[in-house]
């Protein structure tokens, strides 16, 4: 079967799902990759167009048409609940002109930090901001009660940011937080401020384009897959902060966010710090407005999400990671939070998007 990739970038992303289907096709004889320019169109068996702009995917035969179309909604909402739960109260979010990409990201970041009115920022194109729209990005910048938080819709567009900051005298992490989408590993490191940046899981993409493939021959419909992608933060030291007005806050979330897999009880938190535990349940849910209890139960079972999300893993083991003393309190702890089983939950998020099932 002769394969024609026509990919629109060579970002991180694409390059993902590039190599799944590379992958793939070593295993199996029959599948020949072309690149553009070595094979006509009408010669392939199959045309598949990996897009960036609109954030899709088409895969073409003779007889067959099928796209799908990228939903970062999960993502987004991924990045608003990061800030959250670092203390941010202040939000923007910056992306270029690319609609279904910037529309799920915000959406889901809107979601994820409970507010409607975002200070917002659009760029033409990554150049267009480079050199005409500084006092834009200026003023966008300017205009944030401090601290924020920021989310772009690319590595690039979160680089400009940050470096623009620092030509204005505000300081990343502290007064300004920035998270991109895409984690390029070379962008957001070659940088004076590393950015942390929404890894998202390309590779998902790739094993759909992968089972349509194979599934060809035995027929198929015209169609459209909205498909989920969900994320997870890279921190760097663009986000690396706690922006709670309450030090003793600052350091309790740190605390339970850094060395909370290990703590096995609230009282293992209170030993840590110089004040009694009534007033650090106090002075916690003054500021966030859940128990430490809470804080810590959702902490654990945010953990066990993402590696649901990403690993094949079995239940004892998954307890075992996120710090249970057993799979029933595990089982029972997951399903009080999330209101279904870890394993409802995993086929859940592989195609639908509900806030309810992200924490």
């Amino acid at each position: 079967m002769k394969i024609l990739l026509l990919p629109e970038s060579g970002n991180s992303g694409v390059r993902n799902i590039l190599h799944r289907i590379v992958e793939h096709s070593k295993k199996h004889g029959e599948w020949k990759i072309y690149a553009k320019g070595l094979i006509d169109p009408v010669n392939a068996d199959v045309v598949v167009h990996i897009g960036e702009v609109n954030s899709f995917v088409k895969i073409s035969t003779s007889d067959w048409n099928f796209s799908i179309q990228y939903d970062f909604t999960s993502a987004g909402y991924t990045a608003g609940q990061y800030f959250k739960t670092i203390g941010f109260t202040t939000f923007g979010f910056a992306g270029l002109s690319r609609a279904s990409l910037k529309k799920g990201l915000l959406q889901g970041f809107s979601r994820g930090v409970g507010r409607n009115d975002l200070n917002t920022l659009e760029c033409k194109s990554i150049p267009d901001s480079l050199q005409n729209t500084c006092s834009s990005i200026s003023f966008f910048l300017e205009s944030l009660q401090k601290p924020a938080a920021i989310l772009t819709d690319s590595d690039s567009l979160g680089v400009i940011l940050v470096n623009h900051c620092k030509t204005l005298g505000i300081s990343i992490p502290d007064e300004i937080a920035v998270i991109g989408t895409g984690n390029d590993v070379l962008c957001c490191e070659m940088t004076p401020v590393p950015l942390s940046s929404m890894k998202v899981d390309f590779s998902k993409v790739g094993e759909v384009i992968v089972n349509l493939m194979e599934k060809w021959r035995s027929g198929g419909i015209s169609d459209t897959l909205p498909l989920v992608l969900s994320g997870e933060v890279v921190e760097r030291e663009s986000s690396r902060t706690y922006a709670f007005r309450d030090t003793l806050v600052s350091d309790i979330m740190r605390l339970i966010l850094e060395e909370g897999m290990q703590m096995k009880s609230i009282g293992d938190l209170s030993a840590r710090l110089p004040v009694s535990r009534r007033s650090m349940e106090t002075h916690f849910k003054r500021a966030t407005g859940k128990t430490l209890y809470e804080m810590m139960l959702q902490h654990r079972i945010r953990f066990a999400c993402n590696l649901l999300r990403n690993e094949n893993i079995g239940i004892r083991e998954l307890s075992e990671k996120a710090g249970f003393a057993s799979e029933q309190r595990f089982f029972a702890a997951f399903k009080q939070i999330l209101g279904i089983t870890p394993r409802e939950y995993q086929k859940k998020i592989s195609w639908n998007y509900d806030e309810e099932f992200f924490l």
